[in-house]
């Protein structure tokens, strides 16, 4: 697994004179009113950011605060300029979700990569290759290809999560989850 594995959102933009950036995520969050502010003592942790020339940056998040549930401000090290800052418009901003601080990544990103199992059964289902937002909830999309499956990540679905170096998800699946997904996959003709 890349050593930042999973694409969290995307900066829009330098926030300030000092270098801060404007981060906009892929999925929404759910935020409590005291994380927004700003956070000094965000625990150590790298992030990658590629630009659109493919150009990679690792740099360490030195503080975060939440604008709204999809929104944060940040400070990386190093980044100490507005036109520092406005070099990385529009990168793509990468974490390791295993090792990123409740600050920047929540329960759901630390699922990425995760294999998946049927709590019934016990049989694997494919890895978490991504994770999307239908508005309502997390999706995880479980396997590649024909084989992908989508699993909303609520409750009733998610049986339980084994943190740890190899995370795991056991899923609860419903008759015909299964069929349905494989069933709107495009064909694969060999071709």
């Amino acid at each position: 697994m890349a050593e930042y594995p999973h694409r969290l959102g995307r900066v829009i933009r330098a926030h300030g004179l000092q270098g801060d950036l404007l981060v906009q995520l892929f999925r929404t969050r759910r935020i409590t009113p005291t994380q927004l502010r700003f956070r000094r003592e965000v625990p150590p942790v790298s992030v990658e950011l590629v630009t659109e020339h493919d150009d990679r940056h690792v740099l360490d998040v030195v503080g975060v605060r939440w604008t709204d549930p999809s929104t944060f401000v940040v400070k990386l090290a190093g980044v100490d300029s507005r036109e520092a800052a406005d070099r990385l418009e529009s990168a793509f901003f990468d974490v390791n979700p295993l090792a990123a601080p409740n600050t920047i990544a929540d329960e759901v990103d630390r699922v990425f990569g995760a294999l998946v199992e049927d709590a019934a059964s016990g049989q694997a289902l494919g890895r978490v290759e991504d994770i999307q937002d239908n508005g309502a909830q997390a999706v995880l999309v479980v396997g590649e290809g024909a084989d992908e499956i989508l699993i909303p990540f609520v409750d009733v679905f998610i049986a339980e999560v084994v943190p740890g170096p190899e995370p795991r998800v056991r899923v609860n699946l419903i008759p015909g989850l299964v069929e349905a997904n494989r069933a709107s996959a495009p064909a694969n003709d060999g071709g």
